[in-house]
């Protein structure tokens, strides 16, 4: 007669040749793979992110072209150095209104804007990369010779900055530069990704005691830009366009409008 082990126990047994020793190896591996493969993925992700930046800026690009025809081929500017003035919706001296859609006027431009009750509104062209925390009441300032200075604000971050050249009235007396005046077009910097000021110079890179008006490297060491024709060109760190650290002049066609 012979005894017959109840199935129960066989696979009990099964499972204990699975000792604690192995699967502390398979643990490790699979932390390994995972260490290997994190970095990979960040780097695909904020790839992505950048694509879609670089979206936004063309966005962008396209209702600077609807807004010349309209307004005799000035462009759009503001009648003061206030960036909210120039990006806010809510002012009435917005140029973008009629042009760049919205959810609610508590939007700015691209940007990230918050009222008294803590609410944060996130406009559609708003970089990904940008998170909510860059509003913070503190005006801290962060920074290295290596990743563009982000300016901390207490309600509104401009992600996007405008040449500031071509921004406010006073450098063209009243209503600012016509695109048929630009002797180079595909070369003059229109918007590129700010430091949340909303203006960008051709003092463009951190530098030790500079860190407002900037380009913001915040897409692996590299930033989008729009130039005056629409087209946008991803920029890394090294090709900012800083008189100072490149061939690029201050008064040059990058930055001048009037410039050869």
């Amino acid at each position: 007669m012979k005894l017959r082990v109840p199935q129960r126990h066989l696979q009990s047994e099964k499972r204990q040749l699975f000792t604690l020793i192995e699967l502390l190896v398979v643990i490790a591996i699979i932390a390994i793979l995972a260490a290997m493969l994190l970095p990979a993925l960040s780097k695909a992700r904020e790839k992505a992110r950048t694509i879609s930046c670089a979206n936004n800026y063309s966005t962008l690009g396209r209702y600077l072209a609807l807004y010349f025809p309209d307004h005799e081929d000035f462009f759009p500017h503001s009648n003061t150095s206030n960036s909210l003035n120039f990006w806010g919706f809510s002012y009435a001296s917005c140029p973008w209104k009629s042009y760049v859609p919205k959810s609610t006027t508590s939007e700015i431009v691209a940007g990230i804007s918050k009222n008294s009750a803590g609410t944060f509104f996130r406009h559609a062209l708003l970089c990904p990369s940008i998170p909510n925390s860059v509003l913070n009441a503190s005006a801290q300032v962060l920074g290295d010779n290596d990743v563009s200075v982000q300016r901390f604000a207490a309600s509104a971050y401009f992600g996007m900055s405008c040449n500031s050249y071509l921004f406010v009235d006073s450098d063209w007396k009243k209503r600012g530069c016509k695109i048929t005046q630009v002797k180079s077009p595909s070369m003059l910097l229109y918007a590129a990704e700010g430091n949340g000021l909303g203006q960008v110079t051709y003092k463009c890179r951190f530098v030790a005691g500079n860190e407002t008006n900037l380009i913001s490297t915040r897409h692996n060491h590299g930033a989008n830009i729009l130039y005056s024709d629409g087209h946008v060109v991803y920029t890394n760190y090294n090709e900012i366009p800083d008189y100072r650290t490149t061939s690029v002049k201050y008064n040059g066609p990058v930055w001048q409008p009037l410039a050869n």
